[in-house]
């Protein structure tokens, strides 16, 4: 699995491996956490592209 994260509510890194952490359920993921000024409206505080391959 691969994600990237967009988040415009500032320094929530600690919060975010947490909630990813217990979602996961100790599975590894590449993740990206990229802190942003706005997402497409000040409604959306947070973004989530994920993608994940089953062999």
């Amino acid at each position: 699995m691969r994600a990237t994260v967009y988040v415009t509510v500032r320094g929530q890194v600690a919060l975010y491996r947490e909630v990813r952490d217990r979602m996961l359920n100790g599975r590894l993921c590449a993740c990206t956490y990229l802190e942003v000024s706005a997402l497409t409206g000040p409604e959306h505080l947070v973004e989530i592209e994920a993608e994940a391959v089953k062999d």
